[in-house]
Formats: C-alpha cells, sequence, structure tokens
C-alpha cells in the first residue's frame, strides 16, 4: 500500500478528468479550511470512479491551539481547529478501509502541513515503512498537533515537543525532522533522498542523505 500527500489542485485535476485516477483500489481524505472550499459531493465521488473505496472532508485551519488562541474573533469565527471529533472520524475510516486499498491519498491546500500530518500518521498506524512514505512524500512538514491528535485518538503515543532544530520528539522517542521548503529544494537539487536523522548521546546532529549509490553525512 501506498500514501500519498498531495496539494487541492491534484484532486481537482482528477475531478476534472485532467489527471488519471487510481487503477487500485483507493480512498480519500480531503482536508480544507473553509466550507466553500470543499470539493466533495455524491457527484463528484461518483465521478471519481469505481474504485474508491470511501472519500471524506475535513474541515479545519492549519494551526495550533497555542496559534489560535491568539487570533482575534473574526479569525476565529472563519476557522476551525481540528478536534478529537475529526480525529477519530479519521481513524475510523482508516480501520473500515485497512487491507481493502492500495492507495490513500491525502491533500489540503498545499499538500504540505496538515495533509502531511494525516499521512505520516497514517503510514506508521498501518505498519508501513517510513523510508518508502517519505521516498513518495518528501515535501511533507507536518503539522506536530494534528499528528498528536491522531497518535492519541488512534492508542500511539503521541508526539511530545519540540526540540528544537526543526525537529519533534515523540513520546517513543523518535525524532522527527521538519524540513523547509529551501532545504527540500536544495536537497532534491543535489539528487539526494533523506532518509533518516540521528541524534547521539551528546546531542550532535547528523543528516544522512541517501544518493543513488553512496551515502554522505552532512554535519
Amino acid at each position: 500500500m501506498k500514501i500519498l500527500v498531495v496539494p487541492r489542485i491534484f484532486v481537482q485535476q482528477m475531478i476534472a478528468g485532467e489527471r488519471e485516477k487510481p487503477s487500485e483500489p483507493w480512498t480519500l481524505i480531503s482536508i480544507v479550511t473553509t466550507a466553500d472550499e470543499i470539493l466533495l459531493n455524491p457527484d463528484v465521488i461518483h465521478d471519481l470512479g469505481p474504485h474508491l473505496r470511501g472519500a471524506q472532508s475535513y474541515l479545519f485551519a492549519d494551526t495550533t491551539p497555542s496559534r489560535y488562541a491568539r487570533y482575534d474573533d473574526e479569525i476565529k469565527a472563519k476557522i476551525r481547529l481540528f478536534s478529537e471529533k475529526q480525529a477519530h472520524a479519521i481513524v475510523s475510516l482508516i480501520d473500515t478501509v485497512r487491507g481493502k486499498i492500495e492507495t490513500l491519498i491525502v491533500h489540503c491546500d498545499a499538500g504540505v502541513s496538515r495533509s502531511g500530518a494525516v499521512g505520516l500518521w497514517a503510514n506508521d498506524y498501518l505498519g508501513l515503512k517510513y523510508a518508502d512514505f517519505k521516498r513518495q512524500n518528501p515535501h511533507v512538514i507536518p503539522n506536530a498537533y494534528v499528528m498528536s491528535m491522531l497518535r492519541t485518538a488512534s492508542g500511539m503515543n503521541p508526539v511530545e515537543e519540540s526540540v528544537g532544530q526543526g525537529m519533534v520528539r515523540d513520546a517513543q522517542g523518535r525524532l522527527t525532522l521538519l524540513l523547509t521548503d529551501r532545504d527540500i529544494e536544495v536537497i532534491q537539487g543535489n539528487g539526494a533522498l533523506v532518509t533518516a536523522f540521528e541524534v547521539d548521546e551528546s546531542g550532535e546532529h547528523t543528516l544522512v542523505v541517501q544518493h543513488k549509490d553512496a551515502t554522505d553525512r552532512m554535519q
């Protein structure tokens, strides 16, 4: 099974017939910020083809409780925080299609933060290889709040803390390196793929970059 984290335009192109739809069983999770951005309706779901095995829309902003608390009332009236109810709904959807699909497509506006968090959580929850997920989705920068909510709702250890250097540590001690768009551009421009991030006991860290025929370590 593969998980694809994509921008909104990717799904719009599938709906418009400008991009091929998966030819094997698949599921779509659509994340939007406001109600007028919702893409899915019964007709659209029907047009997405006979291989679709579930499609759900979730409305929430790319933010965290601390940032949301600083917004003024006008902004708060327009957007929603990711909720516990939504987290459980996503877990339920994945439980329903587990073992029945070959592809999970998750989109938000840019296909980076909210969808990145849902995609990475689903990858972990389904026991898939992290290296495969990162190879297929090198651009993701997961929203740690969304990921933590999903991990809690699914009985997994939540993301516990940001440890600086663009890293988030979960309760198991695993570190996720959150790359910026510029970082990703530089790494991809060098023909490389980030496959792992290591931290030794002294706190010194090494980024492991996998090239086609060699592994270089950049301090």
